[in-house]
């Protein structure tokens, strides 16, 4: 279309040039206008139909609802602020520090962590962190990135930074900058990085709730994979003396009082034995 305005165009400039026919130039300028704008209309409709089947075909991915829906079961979720602290390329590392956490306790507590999703919220301040259980916050806590955490430090001591409280066993503490740092330590004082305190913090949450995140799944897993070396533990206790959610129950039970649960063996045949007298969920963990 657009070359058939311009050949219009120049005819009729053609048309007033001395000693040419002008009408001539005229009538073959407007044919070639009129082509342009029937063939630059039909483009336009075109594209118009081509953009509503288009749109037509859009849909909304039923995975995104379904994301709000069912909640990690942990999530750590950081202030604009603490992004370096997880970004490798700018010497994060608490990323290392969480897959660390998640097989101490495997080893301590005997239970498996399931990943843990960590995102960024800019509903949170810049300096605060949130830990969450099926969706629900169950701790909170302020580093100040590019600053170090003096613990439990002597106000005597002259140390110059920013009062706070260390958030995983409530110390006072204090924000102090590098130069400070040298003399805290010094002065034989516990001084620690900003991921450090997260992850401590995080260390004493997982242990606390780990019996919220033992789920009827990994429960089985647990079960399957002690079946391959001790099936007799194992069938010799469910499904015909205690069902699944009855076994369930107990570790929930054994973790929820601090108690590790990784001589599962022990655990299952001390079930078979009072199993036979009580089904009581209370009585055969106090077992």
């Amino acid at each position: 279309p657009r070359a058939l305005f311009i050949a219009s165009g120049a005819l009729v400039l053609v048309g007033f040039i001395p000693a040419m026919p002008f009408f001539p130039f005229f009538i073959l300028a407007l044919a070639l206008a009129v082509g342009g704008f029937i063939k630059s209309r039909t483009k336009v409709l075109e594209a118009k139909k081509l953009a509503e089947a288009e749109e037509a075909k859009v849909e909304i991915p039923e995975e995104r609802i379904e994301a709000f829906l069912h909640p990690d079961p942990f999530e750590i979720e950081i202030g604009y602020g603490l992004i370096s602290l997880v970004d490798t390329a700018q010497g994060g590392d608490l990323l290392g520090r969480i897959s660390s956490i998640r097989k101490n306790i495997a080893l301590e507590l005997g239970v498996v962590i399931p990943p843990i999703r960590l995102r960024d919220n800019i509903n949170l301040g810049a300096n605060e962190y949130i830990f969450k259980v099926h969706g629900i916050t169950v701790a909170r806590g302020e580093v100040m990135v590019g600053y170090y955490l003096v613990l439990n430090p002597d106000p005597e001591a002259g140390l110059v930074g920013i009062e706070t409280v260390e958030p995983t066993f409530n110390l006072p503490a204090l924000w102090v900058s590098e130069e400070q740092k040298t003399k805290a330590e010094a002065a034989g004082y516990t001084v620690v990085e900003p991921a450090v305190v997260i992850a401590t913090h995080l260390m004493e949450v997982l242990k606390s709730h780990a019996y919220k995140l033992l789920d009827r799944q990994e429960v089985q897993k647990m079960l399957d994979d002690l079946k391959e070396e001790k099936a007799a533990v194992v069938e010799g206790l469910t499904p015909d003396i205690l069902p699944l959610g009855v076994i369930q129950q107990i570790l929930r039970n054994l973790l929820r009082e601090g108690i590790p649960i990784r001589n599962l063996v022990t655990i299952l045949e001390t079930m078979a034995d009072y199993a036979h007298i009580t089904k009581d969920v209370d009585t055969l963990t106090e077992h």
